[in-house]
């Protein structure tokens, strides 16, 4: 799991939702979340043990670019076996509105969400970075919603750290023919994200 959080987001900001099933049903059909070590992590973000909602417990102002790495264990509530446990890894990192950049999808959101991961990999080739997809939203124009069109908002890591905003906007511009032939849903456009 990748997510992003704002700097300026508030102690109790949700940041993802965590899911997992289980084939069994009843009491033994339930799962748990836990956040693992480090503990620097367990300082600033918290998971809902039920519900596997992961919040803020901190504000990140003068973070940006900070990532927190941690693994999140998964089981059931039959924890006798360690079969019925999985440990998941699970990165946010600390981003302004200046390093998302708004990617426009000729599909409605709903078929977007269900082709994320093609998207995510299409770009993360042409980009050399890891992408995160900070949200996905009806695409908006002026005061206009449109329902047959997607905003994806994203930003990119690599190993030096976030790509600037032109940055990603340049690669996937020159890459947006490619990027296109690789989905059922058109890419229109990449731009960047204004506050």
């Amino acid at each position: 799991y990748r997510a992003g959080v704002l700097e300026t987001s508030p102690h109790g900001t949700s940041v993802l939702v965590l899911t997992a099933t289980d084939r069994d049903s009843g009491l033994y059909g339930t799962v748990g979340f836990e956040i693992n070590e480090p503990t620097s992590t367990q300082e600033h973000f918290s998971i809902d043990s039920i519900t596997g909602q992961v919040t803020t417990r901190d504000v990140f102002v003068n973070r940006v670019g900070t990532m927190y790495v941690t693994d999140v264990t998964v089981s059931d509530n039959e924890r006798s076996s360690p079969s019925n446990s999985l440990t998941t890894n699970l990165t946010i990192t600390v981003i302004t509105d200046s390093y998302l950049v708004i990617s426009v999808i000729q599909c409605g959101p709903v078929e977007v969400v269900s082709i994320l991961d093609q998207l995510i990999a299409s770009y993360e080739t042409v980009t050399h970075s890891m992408i995160t997809v900070y949200d996905v939203t009806p695409h908006v124009y002026g005061n206009v919603i449109d329902l047959t069109k997607t905003d994806m908002h994203i930003f990119a890591v690599r190993s030096g750290g976030l790509v600037p905003q032109s940055d990603l906007v340049k690669l996937l511009d020159e890459n947006i023919e490619l990027l296109r032939s690789v989905t059922t849903c058109d890419i229109q456009s990449v731009s960047e994200k204004t506050p």
